[in-house]
């Protein structure tokens, strides 16, 4: 009998007469995924199609080129949602729904779902991008004297352990400042070795976070 026939073999296991052999069956199959996610901080606007409206919450996200991961706020990873990215870019603003803002360029996601993401790899950039972050909210956090990537880095920490707790009107600099040093050991200021070390800390945190959630 050739491959072939071999191939399309069908097994009766409940007859006698059948020839025993064993099958091996893993006990466990293990899939890790690395990809380099990042965080943002953006309004998901949801566009009701019947009223025609938009109505947006601002949301904690995880971002790479293929998906977006909408965290819960409440720590529960059943509340995590999963959005693949659609193909149409809305760079067009006809094809805007009317009361999505035309000053951004939008992604289309399920469940009529429209986000403004940063979808190229954030650590890879000279000079992290504020752009991650409404500028609503990115205000809220006391600067000082950091440049942009110090400001950046702290910003990331502290999403990193307070999630989106960003009620108050102003998120001063100490906060800042502790959880920058609970996740990387370093001081938070303008040293060019804090930054880069901190950075590579955030970034594998961040990573790891994203990849754990995802899979």
């Amino acid at each position: 009998m050739n491959g072939y026939s071999m191939a399309r073999q069908f097994f009766d296991c409940n007859t006698d007469n059948m020839d025993s052999f064993e099958l091996e069956i893993p006990s466990k199959c293990y899939t890790y995924f690395n990809y380099s996610w990042h965080m943002e901080v953006k309004y998901v606007v949801r566009y009701i199609r019947n009223k025609q409206k938009c109505i947006s919450n601002i949301k904690l996200l995880m971002v790479i080129k293929s998906y977006v991961i909408i965290m819960g706020e409440s720590g529960i990873p059943e509340e995590n949602i999963l959005l693949n990215y659609g193909n149409d870019l809305y760079t067009n603003h006809k094809k805007y729904p009317e009361c999505l803002p035309k000053d951004k360029h939008f992604y289309k996601f399920e469940r009529d779902l429209f986000i403004s993401t940063e979808k190229e790899d954030y650590w890879a950039n000279n000079e992290l991008s504020s752009l991650t972050i409404e500028q609503n909210i990115f205000k809220k956090f006391e600067r000082r004297n950091l440049n942009n990537d110090a400001l950046m880095l702290e910003i990331n920490s502290f999403l990193l352990i307070e999630n989106l707790n960003i009620n108050k009107e102003k998120i001063l600099y100490q906060n800042l400042s502790n959880s920058f040093y609970v996740i990387t050991g370093f001081d938070l200021d303008n040293n060019k070795k804090n930054i880069e070390g901190g950075k590579e800390i955030l970034r594998k945190k961040t990573r790891h976070l994203g990849n754990e959630i995802y899979r």
